[in-house]
């Protein structure tokens, strides 16, 4: 297997420049992103690649992915543009 870098996308959040610089692994920053909202999986790009949203699997966090609405693909060279 090739390792790929993905990217998740929420929504902001403005924290100060101090808060920024004292971040440490672990910290929590609360976004505005609702919990019942998915976030955007993207590639190392930035090419939105799926939906994530956020759950539990037998006592652990995970990610269900969902594919992207249709009207947020890009037209394939099959499909008709109008």
């Amino acid at each position: 297997m090739l390792p790929i870098e993905l990217n998740v996308q929420l929504a902001g959040c403005e924290i100060d420049i101090g808060t920024l610089q004292g971040l440490q692994p672990g910290d929590v920053l609360r976004t505005q992103h609702s919990v019942d909202a998915p976030a955007t999986v993207t590639d190392a790009a930035g090419v939105p690649l799926f939906r994530a949203y956020p759950g539990r699997r037998a006592g652990s966090r995970s990610v269900a992915l969902a594919p992207l609405e249709a009207t947020q693909r890009e037209p394939s060279d099959t499909e008709e543009q109008s």
